[in-house]
């Protein structure tokens, strides 16, 4: 967990001379990275997730890691919760959702 207040400060110059200022500790910084890292966490699973439901076809997808990422999953969503934080606590409910969904549609559609 980051712990440092330290600020920021960040002048942005509007083409017509007017200037935004505005500051932000690096814990916000940080959890900025981290909702855009959440959310590219969850789109690139929802490909794979999207074709099983339309085609129902799970031949190419191995049980053996989808289980192990859905474990890993969960693990990273309890830690999440432990350290309080939001971004891990997103992504990793999510994809623990779409990992259960992936094993349990690739036992059923063997």
């Amino acid at each position: 967990m980051i712990e440092s207040q330290d600020w920021k400060c960040v002048n942005i110059k509007h083409i017509n001379g007017s200037e935004i200022n505005f500051s932000m500790s690096n814990i916000e910084i940080a959890n900025i990275i981290g909702y855009i890292a959440a959310f590219g966490g969850v789109v690139m699973f929802l490909p794979q997730v999207m074709s099983i439901a339309k085609t129902k076809q799970t031949k190419g997808i191995s049980l053996a890691s989808f289980s192990i990422f859905a474990i890993v999953s969960c693990l990273w969503f309890v830690y999440g919760l432990l350290m309080s934080a939001m971004p891990i606590i997103i992504v990793n409910f999510i994809l623990g959702v779409l990992n259960v969904y992936i094993v349990v549609m690739k036992l059923k559609y063997k």
